[in-house]
């Protein structure tokens, strides 16, 4: 709360843009601090976005923002048109494991000890701020394939348009992507890594592919 508040303290209008409020308590805790921040009359505004997504949909997002402000548009503006274009973030990705699946209680271990004995990996959509599982896939080079088959079927034309590739620890498999991405026509692809909030869903290892 402290930190945000002095994020908020500044002379520019502030747009917070924050991981989904259905897997973290981020969303709710930055409305308080815009109100505290209201309360005390300072002089610029504070929006807070709710991304509804995560690590790559939520980069896509604050990189859409970046552009924008560069465009010269107001932060009212600019929060108009995350609104809108969260709806059309496609994201999807893969578990590398189902550890973290079975400690959170999402499958039961005996599913995750039979899908481990065949090599196989959960294949996830990150949809309306939930992280979903869809289909799984064996080995990692037929469930790469069926990630990007989701996001070729989602997403439309990729010519000229950018996508974020997010991976825990597994750099290898994210540059991998990247070029597999490119090959299909997208303008430019960006790697990062995923944060600890998601890396509790994706566990190591995990892949996230994002555009809009």
């Amino acid at each position: 709360m402290e930190r945000l508040l002095a994020k908020f303290d500044c002379n520019e209008d502030v747009i917070c843009i924050t991981i989904t409020s259905k897997l973290s308590a981020t969303y709710a805790t930055a409305l308080i601090a815009k109100d505290l921040h209201e309360e005390a009359k300072k002089p610029n505004r504070v929006y807070v976005v709710d991304s509804l997504s995560g690590c790559a949909g939520q980069g896509q997002l604050v990189k859409l923002a970046c552009e924008l402000k560069a465009r010269g548009m107001c932060a009212v503006e600019i929060v108009k048109v995350l609104e809108a274009k969260k709806q059309d973030l496609v994201c999807f990705g893969y578990l590398e494991t189902l550890d973290n699946a079975v400690k959170s209680g999402r499958i039961s271990p005996l599913k995750a000890k039979i899908a481990s004995t065949l090599n196989l990996k959960g294949i996830v959509h990150v949809t309306d701020g939930l992280v979903v599982p869809v289909d799984k896939g064996r080995g990692t080079n037929k469930t790469i394939d069926k990630v990007l088959k989701y996001v070729d079927e989602n997403s439309g034309n990729p010519k000229g348009k950018e996508a974020i590739v997010c991976h825990a620890n597994n750099i290898q498999v994210a540059k991998k992507i990247e070029q597999l991405l490119l090959d299909r026509g997208y303008a430019k692809v960006y790697l990062s890594v995923i944060g600890p909030v998601m890396g509790t869903h994706t566990a190591e290892k995990g892949i996230i592919v994002a555009t809009i």
